[in-house]
């Protein structure tokens, strides 16, 4: 298995049931100004796949711009920074919010992250801010404040009867997750047109602005498929745009290019097995079955206040202290109880 750090071996590709190696791909994507990567956001392998295909379209001589559905365009600084060398990733991530607004486990995405720090590959917020996709979720465009409107992009409305029957499955999803308490299709569906066009608009922002750079934007299959950004996109510039889809997103067309995933998978991550209030600060308000937490001797009440000697006071904080641990490894945690007793238990993570 591979670590996050590794250099991974070579995908393959297919297109018009021709199958060609990662070499060749450059050639086929020759005139392209953004190249869309889909993505399954928790498979490991394709992410690692992203990073061979960005290591190969740099080893061909492209100025590359690397656009992320995972920061939102607000903390566009952070990631300057990070590139720049003026923050370390613990605090871009702490300044991105990463943790809270996007969750997927950090190590998915790391490789990318560092391998475009170490060629000074510049980075772009692409995503809306969650407060806002939110709030349209919740009481939809019209429903919105004067100041909410004013950050909507140029274009929201949607008329694409395939989006819309593609997304109702997903919707549907969306609703057995949460056990109906979701909002309206109706109010799904625009919060999904807030998030595609928002990306497209971005991304048209930047290359007006950068027009000699290639565009490669990463982001979930569903954005990539030619209803999500792409003719979104064009509709914004008119230029050539390619999209490579894992194989698994299925056959939207067939001059689609597929490409076949490194098969690694992320190793567990080793967990405190606590349920957690973080409001003001990391409050355990229950513990998982499997958790030695409780026979270490914290209880519900207790607020972490450091992990192996480090402090910690924000979510942000515990992740970042627990990134990279791994199950069975021992650890030990400070809390202190509601009269202020401060207690250390160590115990095994699971």
């Amino acid at each position: 298995m591979q670590s996050a750090e590794a250099t991974p071996a070579l995908p393959y590709f297919q297109q018009q049931d021709k199958t060609f190696p990662l070499s060749q791909l450059p050639g086929r994507l020759q005139g392209a100004k953004v190249i869309l990567i889909g993505e399954e956001h928790t498979r490991y392998g394709q992410h690692l796949t992203q990073l061979a295909i960005i290591r190969t379209l740099l080893a061909s001589g492209k100025p590359l711009t690397i656009a992320m559905e995972y920061f939102q365009q607000p903390f566009q600084q952070a990631l300057d920074d990070y590139i720049a060398g003026n923050i370390d990733e613990a605090e871009m991530l702490r300044s991105t919010e990463y943790f809270s607004r996007w969750r997927y486990d950090y190590r998915l995405y790391r490789p990318i992250l560092r391998y475009a720090k170490a060629q000074k590959i510049p980075l772009l917020a692409l995503n809306v801010a969650t407060e806002l996709t939110a709030a349209v979720s919740i009481k939809g465009f019209a429903g919105l404040s004067a100041l909410q409107k004013a950050q909507l992009p140029d274009r929201t409305t949607q008329e694409d009867a395939t989006y819309i029957a593609e997304l109702r499955p997903v919707y549907e999803q969306h609703r057995k997750q949460r056990q109906g308490k979701s909002p309206s299709f109706e109010y799904f569906l625009q919060a999904q047109v807030l998030w595609d066009e928002g990306m497209a608009q971005r991304a048209a922002g930047y290359l007006k602005t950068h027009p000699s750079r290639l565009l490669v934007i990463l982001a979930g299959t569903q954005h990539v498929k030619k209803q999500g950004i792409p003719n979104r996109l064009r509709r914004r510039l008119a230029i050539k745009i390619r999209a490579l889809q894992p194989a698994s997103a299925g056959n939207e067309a067939r001059q689609l290019i597929h490409y076949y995933p490194l098969t690694d998978t992320l190793p567990r991550a080793g967990l405190l097995g606590v349920m957690l209030k973080t409001e003001k600060g990391l409050e355990i308000i229950n513990f998982s079955s499997t958790s030695s937490a409780p026979k270490a001797g914290l209880k519900k009440g207790d607020r972490i206040v450091a992990i192996n000697d480090q402090s910690v006071t924000t979510y942000a904080d515990l992740k970042l202290a627990l990134l990279g641990m791994k199950p069975d490894q021992t650890i030990t945690v400070k809390v202190l109880r509601a009269d202020k007793t401060a207690i250390k238990a160590t115990f095994k993570l699971h």
